[in-house]
């Protein structure tokens, strides 16, 4: 007689009731998160300004644009705050993480469903180190903001201004052809989308303006359209993490948003979202 063992490898979940202001309480598998940024953070001995998105797999394409991008704004790739999400533990899982720290960016991974109240838990914890000494961009790996001026000499000129937040406004970016086209590694992925539009505002009727950068003791919603307030922790049952603060001056001015969304990888994604929502 054959015996055939079979060992699975178990899917741990876990379970987390979330709460935010205007959505109600949902209990949500939030998954699994391996690692942490502490000893990113800890070990920034000259620039002070960090940024932070969550991606996947179907994100590998545009990722080297988007480091470049920050990176030509004088943002150092040892500051990218990135995470990894995966619904499992896959081999695009491990591929996405081994493109993330060849390009010399930190990466955890999280493990489970995406959904955006779940980003903003795990954000939450993981940016906990940061504070008033520091500077971060908030941002989706789509999102491409706009700065003036390389990032610390425009810092400076929102705390010349007196402001510690700064809002950015959506313009989409489209192929000149109209069609959902593939990113590739070349040209430039601006010139890869050339046309300025607002699909997000004006066919879909989305808030166009975001939550895009902050002095490192505020923190942005689960939309990054408008900052987090107390009631969040209270909700919650969190402890407000010390020296973190809920209310600042925006800076005067509105920066443009180049937002890459409207390529192929869009089906897929938008399909899944449909499916878990």
């Amino acid at each position: 007689m054959i015996i055939i063992l079979l060992f699975l490898v178990p899917i741990v979940s876990m379970w987390q009731t979330i709460c935010h202001k205007h959505i109600p309480c949902q209990k949500i598998d939030v998954g699994i998160v391996e690692g942490d940024f502490n000893l990113a953070i800890a070990n920034t001995s000259q620039s002070h300004v960090f940024i932070t998105a969550t991606l996947d797999s179907r994100n590998l394409a545009i990722l080297p644009h988007f480091v470049k991008y920050y990176v030509s704004f004088g943002v150092p790739v040892k500051n990218f705050l990135l995470i990894v999400q995966s619904r499992n533990q896959t081999n695009t899982l491990s591929r996405a993480l081994d493109t993330v720290k060849r390009l010399g960016a930190n990466a955890v991974s999280w493990i489970g469903p995406f959904s955006a109240l779940t980003n903003l838990y795990h954000k939450m914890r993981l940016l906990e180190p940061l504070s008033d000494r520091h500077w971060l961009i908030y941002t989706d790996i789509d999102e491409f903001i706009e700065f003036p001026v390389p990032i610390t000499s425009f810092i400076q000129m929102v705390q010349n201004d007196g402001a510690r937040a700064v809002r950015g406004f959506f313009v989409d970016r489209v192929a000149r052809s109209g069609l959902l086209t593939e990113i590739r590694d070349s040209p430039s992925i601006e010139l890869q989308y050339p046309c300025r539009c607002n699909v997000t505002g004006n066919l879909m009727s989305l808030i166009s303006t975001k939550v895009v950068l902050v002095r490192g003791d505020l923190r942005a919603d689960n939309g990054h359209h408008h900052l987090l307030d107390k009631s969040w922790f209270k909700l919650n049952h969190i402890d407000v993490p010390k020296g973190i603060g809920f209310s600042a001056k925006f800076y005067a001015k509105t920066l443009t948003i180049s937002h890459f969304k409207w390529t192929s990888e869009i089906l897929a994604i938008l399909q899944e979202r449909i499916n878990y929502y």
